[in-house]
C-alpha cells in the first residue's frame, strides 16, 4: 500500500546543509536522510508566489502554465488520488496555502496557528517548529493506522515566520571574537544601502544573522531526526515515500540583502487564490539569485530503493509531481522510466533548461533562466530598506546591460557575472528562453503538462555542456 509524506520548509538555505557541502553546521540526521534517498542537486523553485507555487506541485506543472478550470471536476494531482482510493491531507501554518484555489481537493485540511513567540525560546519544545512537527507526527501515524494508501502533504512556514530558536543553538555558531547572535524573533531584513554602510559593521550583521539562521537549521535536524525516525520504522520504512525539500532560500548577504524584505501587494489579473476578485497575491521584491530560487530536495524510497544516488538533472516541482505520479501508478520501481533515468544519469526523459519567475504577473521583469552550464538573471536593483517609493522597483539598469551570466554549477553562488564577455551566450539564452516562456503560456494546466515534456528544439552545444 504506497503512501506519501512530502515536507517542504519555507527559506531553506541550501548551502547551510551537510548534505550539499556545508562542513560547519551540524545536521547529521538531514545528512542520514540524503545518504538514504535520491538527492537532486539542481532543484529550482518555478516561483516564489506561494499560490502559484502550490498549483504547481498539485498539478505537476509550472507557474506560467495558464490556468483554465473546467466545468468537470479539477483534476489536480491530489483529486485523482482522492478518485483511486487515497487519503488525502494537507497540514500547513500558512494561511496563503490553506487559501490557495485548490487545497480543498484534499480529504482533510489542517491549518495551524503560528505560535508567536516574542524573543527566543528556552528550550526546542517551545518552539512553533516542534509543535508543527508533532502535529505532522500524529497525522500521519493516524493515516498509516488507517486502512487506505495515504499522500500526506505538510507546507511550513519555517524560517519565513518566527526565529523563536533558543539562544543555545545560536551561540553554538559564534567563535571568539564574532559577534552576538542576532537574538530577536521577526526574521532580519537589512540592506546594505541603509543602515550598515560601513564594511565591518555590515560583515558583522551578516555573521550574526547566519549564526543565528545556522543555530535554526540545526534545531530544524534534531526535529527531523525524530520525525525521520518514526518514518523507518514498521509500515512506514516499507510502504512509505518521504520527500523532503525547501520551497525557497534566503539571502543572507547576497547581492547586499539579509534576510526577508516586507511583503507587498499587487492586483492579480489570474489569481491562485481563491475569490481571486477579492485578493491580491503576496510578492517580495527579492533578486532571483540562486541562494533564494536552488532549493534541497530529497526523495527517501521504501526498502532504499535509490539510496545515496545524487542526480544533476534540471528539475522543478512539476517535474517531481509527475516522478510521484510515475511511481504511485507504477508496480515495480523497475518499470519506472524517469526514476530510472535519474538514478542512471540518463536525463533526456527531463529538461534541458528552464524558467524561474518572482510571480506569473512579472515574468517579464524578473526572471532566472537555467541550463545545464549557464544562469542568466535579469538584473534587480534593491532599494533603500527607508524608501517610501511603493511602486515596483525592477527597473532597467541604467548603464544599458540588463542581465547577469554565471557559469554553472561551478559558481554556485554567483559571484563572477561573465555577461559583459559572453554577450553571444546572453543572445543565445535569450531567445531560448522566449521558446519556453511561449510554450509554457500556451499550456493548460488541467492536462497536467509537466515542463519538462514540453516540445523544444535542442539546446546549442554551448549552452548544454559544461562551459570550458
Amino acid at each position: 500500500m504506497k503512501s506519501v509524506v512530502c515536507l517542504l520548509i519555507d527559506r531553506l538555505h541550501i548551502g547551510f546543509l551537510g548534505a550539499y557541502g556545508n562542513a560547519e553546521i551540524e545536521t547529521p540526521a538531514i545528512n542520514r536522510l540524503a545518504a538514504e534517498s535520491l538527492t537532486v542537486d539542481r532543484f529550482y523553485v518555478d516561483a516564489l508566489d506561494v499560490g502559484e507555487s502550490c498549483r504547481s506541485w498539485w498539478f505537476g506543472t509550472h507557474a506560467l502554465c495558464r490556468e483554465e478550470i473546467p466545468n468537470n471536476p479539477s483534476q489536480s494531482f491530489i483529486s485523482q488520488l482522492n478518485a483511486n482510493g487515497y487519503k488525502t491531507a494537507i497540514l500547513t501554518d500558512d494561511l496563503n496555502v490553506a487559501y490557495s484555489v485548490y487545497a480543498d481537493d484534499f480529504s482533510e485540511m489542517q491549518l495551524l496557528p503560528v505560535i508567536k513567540n516574542h524573543a527566543p525560546c528556552q528550550s526546542i519544545e517551545q518552539t512553533h517548529s516542534f509543535s508543527m512537527f508533532t502535529a505532522i507526527a500524529d497525522t500521519a501515524k493516524m493515516l498509516a493506522d488507517s486502512e487506505k494508501p495515504y499522500f500526506l502533504w505538510c507546507r511550513l512556514r519555517g524560517f519565513a515566520e518566527n526565529w523563536d530558536v533558543p539562544m543555545v543553538y545560536r551561540e553554538k555558531y559564534c567563535g571568539r571574537g564574532d559577534p552576538f547572535p542576532y537574538n530577536q524573533t521577526p526574521p532580519p531584513f537589512l540592506t546594505k544601502n541603509d543602515k550598515c554602510q560601513d564594511e565591518i559593521q555590515w560583515d558583522d550583521q551578516r555573521q550574526s544573522v547566519a549564526a543565528a539562521y545556522a543555530g535554526g537549521v540545526t534545531m530544524l535536524d534534531e526535529l527531523m531526526e525524530s520525525l525521520t525516525e518514526m518514518l523507518r520504522a514498521g509500515d512506514f520504512g516499507d510502504e512509505t515515500l518521504f520527500l523532503f525539500a525547501g520551497t525557497s532560500g534566503i539571502l543572507l548577504g547576497e547581492e547586499n540583502c539579509i534576510g526577508i524584505p516586507p511583503k507587498k501587494w499587487r492586483q492579480n489579473q489570474t489569481s491562485a487564490y481563491a475569490n481571486d476578485a477579492e485578493q491580491s497575491t503576496i510578492f517580495n521584491d527579492e533578486p532571483l539569485v540562486s541562494a533564494l530560487i536552488q532549493t534541497p530536495l530529497m526523495i527517501r524510497f521504501p526498502n532504499q530503493f535509490a539510496a545515496a544516488v545524487r542526480t544533476d538533472a534540471l528539475l522543478q516541482p512539476g517535474d517531481i509531481t509527475q516522478l510521484l505520479r510515475e511511481w504511485l501508478d507504477k508496480t515495480e520501481l523497475f518499470s519506472t522510466p524517469k526514476i530510472l533515468s535519474l538514478i542512471g544519469e540518463e536525463t533526456d526523459l527531463w529538461r534541458d533548461c528552464l524558467l524561474v519567475v518572482a510571480d506569473a504577473e512579472s515574468y517579464e521583469e524578473q526572471y532566472c533562466f537555467v541550463t545545464p552550464s549557464w544562469l542568466l538573471r535579469k538584473k534587480f536593483h534593491f532599494p533603500c530598506e527607508s524608501t517610501t517609493n511603493e511602486t515596483s522597483i525592477l527597473s532597467e539598469n541604467p548603464n544599458g546591460n540588463d542581465y547577469a551570466l554565471f557559469v554553472k554549477p561551478d559558481d554556485r553562488w554567483d559571484v563572477n557575472d561573465v555577461a559583459d564577455r559572453c554577450g553571444e551566450i546572453v543572445g543565445q539564452l535569450l531567445d531560448v528562453k522566449k521558446q519556453l516562456q511561449k510554450q509554457l503560456l500556451s499550456s493548460n494546466i488541467v492536462l497536467g503538462i509537466s515542463p519538462s515534456v514540453l516540445p523544444m528544439e535542442p539546446l546549442p552545444k554551448i549552452l548544454r555542456e559544461r562551459y570550458r
